[in-house]
């Protein structure tokens, strides 16, 4: 049984670029129909900066309108909507501890991983959400309410886990399902029914609207486009004049299609289009060289899946996210498909073959790895997955690609940024540009299946762990890109600070066996079967006292949190080497120094890995070249002001717990430490100490309650 005390460590936002560490949060009391839950770990993601720099701007943070009793929202006490201090944090693995006696779905006992957006809970812009406008697990208890994780219909967002995956490959699992959901998203070939359809221009559309029947039909001439108000599900555009085009794409909702209908017509330049909607509002587009707008729509696919004999490329596939692409494809078990991952960083790509190459050998599946940084790519591809956050790139991408391939526009781009497209090449070859945002349920079962039957290891993308006094650093080296993948927060661990995987030996402390499922020992002769006690280093062989550790991952940039603008600077670079006509890019200043650019022929970056449903509302910075693209807040990360410090106890928080100052006093101070040499940053002196080779398969708090080690090691 889990003793619950009063009051607990916490993560809270409480404003605008502002959090707090609070080391005596009172844990919430669990009415008749709601769930406290032990939170064994939780991973950051980069839409917690954005709530951090949102705040109460944030279309999650706001009320709930809908979808529940709302008089019943009071007797909530995780729900904090708009200025109200909340707990983020939305990628856990939780554990059920105490129920409410009204609970029917869930058991104390119960082990547990949450889907976080509550779609039935709707707010004015969004939908309720855990870790936005009520409590999530950057805390150690936090409590929620059936009515909020169960939707009227009976869907749950706790989905049930196995004792078996570790707490780290559990907590894992939402932005690996953003990965899979990225290729089951249902798509549609057919007018909406019951929708609106605007009608641009002469042509038939009898034979369109004969089974599917839109509820309102709106036509207009190409001409008259600037007085036509609202959104519409379909576009059928008859004609081929660009500058209307253009017009008549502005007018598609979310969800929406747009048919280009040539009629015989040629687009004489590219079309300037909101690469950002078709990620975050699944825009999308089809069309026909003929008269017939059901030709546009019969070539759409049904969803976005490779297909047998696919020739895949991965732009971007050197990072965590791109891995995860990468690691998907090759365990896909689609006959004859063959995978290419490129990136700009041969130590990166060595990295990516290291990870993926031996499952790629195992099941058949020819890999070649790609320095797009010498080696351009070459037309003929029949699938693209782009995990780069640059239009033009993107753009470059559909032109890689042969008749009837797909785009995966998986890169985070915010909605109202343009790219300039050869729609004429995309309506000929019938190129389909897909986004997606987000995960559901389904999506994060299917990777849960592949963890428990030993498909794929989710946690080949952890970087680093921390417990809360380390959140600090954790966040900010999402923010400032210097982590190497993902990270973990394990609540129940209050003084440890942020520690990569290649440190964790030597610096985390022996608390419930965490150090010691820091490694695969299995292999040891000098260790116990069932590790307890202190940490015990194995004895140093001769030959490899001088060797260097063989690290899983070893990144160095954070491409699983935010796209990392250095890299975006080299990508938009060498287009406007490519190009007479580009302007000259100006030096990045994104949160501090960074690299210095290098051009490329054709290359790609990591990016914002958040991907998190519905669109995002800011407005989006005017963008004249790719290089501002590259370098826009939305690319770069926001410069905000959060820091650890210590709080003059106003507002009715503790003066002992830590609160935030200014970004940069924060970032002046650490520039020192990250400008040392890199082999003093990772702790990688030669020394007599022995690192063991890191195996990430079963890593942090199995299947104990907390963060206790695994009793089947």
């Amino acid at each position: 049984m889990t003793e619950i005390p009063s009051t607990q460590y916490a993560i809270q936002i409480v404003g605008k670029e502002e959090f707090v560490v609070n080391p005596a949060k009172p844990v919430d009391p669990v009415g008749p129909t709601q769930i406290m839950l032990e939170v064994e770990a939780c991973g950051i993601c980069f839409s917690d900066t954005k709530l951090l720099h949102q705040f109460d701007g944030h279309p999650r943070k706001s009320d709930v309108v809908a979808g529940i009793d709302l008089d019943a929202l009071k007797d909530i006490p995780s729900y904090h909507p708009n200025q109200e201090a909340v707990t983020p944090g939305h990628e856990p693995v939780v554990r059920v501890v105490k129920v409410g006696e009204k609970v029917t779905h869930f058991k104390v006992g119960d082990r547990l991983l949450v889907q976080a957006d509550w779609k039935h809970l709707r707010t004015a812009k969004s939908n309720g959400a855990f870790g936005y406008n009520f409590d999530g697990a950057l805390e150690e208890f936090v409590v929620v309410d059936e009515r909020c994780v169960v939707s009227p219909d009976g869907e749950e967002f706790l989905i049930h886990v196995s004792e078996g995956p570790s707490a780290a490959a559990v907590g894992l699992i939402e932005p690996w399902a953003t990965v899979e959901g990225s290729y089951a998203w249902a798509e549609r070939n057919h007018v909406a029914d019951g929708g609106r359809l605007l009608v641009v221009g002469e042509g038939d559309i009898d034979a369109l609207t004969a089974e599917h029947k839109p509820a309102e039909v709106v036509r207009v001439a190409a001409e008259e486009l600037e007085g036509v108000e609202g959104e519409f599900d379909d576009v059928v555009f008859f004609g081929s004049d660009a500058d209307a085009i253009e017009k008549a794409a502005l007018l598609i909702g979310t969800r929406g299609t747009m048919c280009v209908v040539l009629g015989g017509g040629t687009i004489e330049r590219k079309v300037s289009l909101d690469i950002g909607r078709v990620h975050y509002d699944f825009i999308r587009f089809c069309g026909t060289t003929g008269s017939d707008p059901r030709e546009g729509y019969a070539w759409i696919p049904a969803n976005g899946d490779l297909r047998e004999n696919d020739k895949c490329v991965f732009v971007g596939a050197a990072g965590p996210m791109g891995v995860m692409h990468t690691m998907r494809a090759v365990t896909s078990g689609v006959p004859g498909i063959s995978v290419v991952g490129t990136d700009l960083s041969d130590e990166r790509l060595a990295n990516l073959t290291k990870v993926v190459g031996p499952t790629a050998e195992k099941n058949g599946v020819p890999l070649d790895i790609i320095n797009t940084a010498s080696t351009p790519l070459e037309y003929g591809y029949t699938y693209a997955t782009c995990l780069v956050p640059v239009p033009a790139l993107v753009s470059q991408a559909v032109d890689l690609l042969a008749q009837g391939g797909i785009l995966n526009a998986f890169a985070g781009i915010p909605a109202g940024t343009f790219g300039d497209f050869d729609l004429q090449g995309i309506i000929e070859r019938q190129i389909f540009m897909l986004g997606t945002s987000g995960s559901d349920v389904s999506d994060m079962r299917t990777v849960l299946r592949k963890i428990e039957a030993g498909i794929i290891d989710t946690t080949i993308s952890l970087w680093a762990i921390t417990g809360m006094a380390g959140f600090g650093d954790a966040i900010n080296a999402v923010m400032n890109r210097t982590s190497g993948g993902k990270i973990m927060v394990f609540p129940m661990m209050h003084d440890l600070g942020l520690t990569p995987v290649s440190e964790l030996a030597e610096n985390a402390p022996d608390r419930g066996g965490l150090r010691w499922l820091a490694f695969d020992w299995l292999d040891s002769e000098s260790l116990p079967d069932k590790p307890t006690g202190p940490y015990v280093e194995p004895p140093v062989e001769q030959d490899a006292a001088g060797s260097e550790p063989g690290l899983v991952y070893d990144a160095t940039r954070d491409e699983s949190s935010v796209a990392d603008a250095s890299l975006a600077a080299d990508y938009a670079g060498s287009i406007a080497e490519a190009s007479s006509a580009a302007p000259e890019p100006a030096p990045a200043q994104p949160l501090g120094d960074q690299g210095q650019v290098e051009s490329s022929p054709f290359g790609q970056m990591p990016f914002d890995t958040s991907n998190e449903a519905g669109s995002w509302t800011e407005q989006a910075p005017q963008v004249d070249s790719p290089y501002q693209a590259a370098s826009a807040p939305e690319a770069a990360g926001p410069q905000g002001s959060y820091a650890p410090g210590l709080s003059a106890g106003s507002d009715g928080f503790s003066q002992s717990q830590q609160d935030v100052g200014s970004y940069a006093n924060y970032a002046s101070s650490q520039q020192e430490q990250a400008d040392a040499p890199a082999s003093q940053q990772q702790n990688d002196a030669a020394g007599d100490a022995w690192k063991s080779p890191l195996q990430w398969n079963d890593v942090i708090g199995g299947g104990a309650q907390g963060t206790g080690p695994r009793q089947d090691i």
